[in-house]
């Protein structure tokens, strides 16, 4: 792939610093969000647990459990925010024939749509995990009758955890393809696609275990094979927040290759 010889423009400078910083935000979000389900959303969603004292201490811990979730909540919204700044970077380097090719800009475009599938129906199980579960976690602990709230929370494991994180992987996919065409150098970024698609094996792994688990609870009774759900998300989402880091630094090198290049200069609002 050739480099241009155009030189980079204020706007171009611009819309780097964003998808700089929203990954940064959302890698943090990220970071906030894992230490939050290992906190307070953990007795609530650990079914290892009997199902009735996970009831009962979403049903008396109503306030940490939607502060819990609101954090999870708003690293989606840094997700799509993420997802809108890097399609704005690429559609401008593409605009400006910084690169020459267009796959990185539709790359960036699939990442965005993923991102939006992802997001309506986890944001829809969110939504009711902290309005109308609480109260099926309540009418659970009352009645001592837990049928109710296992279907629920079933329902709501299989569309955060299995439909929701299958797109957000399919965004990572994207970021994959449309960063390393970019860089024009898959060799010498080869971590970077590498731990890429590993986690992307890994969450592939957790959410398609997460749906079988969730059908056998419902056939069963009993979540079977969920402790797979849980050690490849302790896995894959540290390498998750490390791989951002790591797509701000390979986009970042392109970027800034093209900063020292001599060319004519243009106009800064180009």
């Amino acid at each position: 792939m050739n480099y241009s010889t155009r030189p980079l423009s204020h706007r171009s400078t611009y819309h780097y610093r964003w998808v700089v910083y929203t990954l940064l935000v959302s890698a943090g979000l990220h970071v906030l969000g894992v230490l939050t389900a290992l906190g307070v959303l953990q007795p609530g969603l650990d079914v290892q647990l009997p199902i009735l004292d996970r009831a009962y201490y979403i049903s008396n811990n109503v306030l940490s459990w939607r502060l819990g979730w609101l954090v999870w909540q708003c690293t989606a919204i840094s997700n799509l925010v993420a997802a809108i700044a890097i399609v704005c970077y690429f559609r401008h380097a593409y605009l400006r024939r910084v690169c020459d090719t267009c796959w990185p800009y539709y790359w960036s475009l699939a990442a965005l749509v993923f991102t939006i599938l992802a997001m309506i129906p986890e944001q829809w199980a969110e939504f009711a995990l902290v309005t109308e579960f609480i109260q099926t976690a309540h009418l659970a602990v009352t009645t001592g009758d837990a049928t109710e709230y296992l279907l629920q929370e079933s329902r709501w494991l299989v569309m955060t955890t299995t439909c929701g994180a299958c797109g957000y992987t399919m965004m990572q996919f994207a970021w994959i393809c449309c960063a390393t065409i970019y860089h024009g150098r898959p060799r010498k970024i080869w971590w970077f696609w590498g731990f890429g698609l590993l986690d992307f094996a890994l969450f592939t792994i957790s959410y398609l275990a997460c749906y079988w688990s969730c059908q056998a609870a419902l056939q069963a009774g009993v979540y079977v094979g969920f402790e797979t759900v849980i050690i490849f998300n302790a896995i894959a989402f540290p390498l998750l927040i490390l791989w951002m880091l790591m797509f701000i630094s390979v986009v970042g090198n392109r970027h800034h290759a093209e900063a020292v290049l001599k060319s004519p200069k243009l106009p800064n609002n180009y």
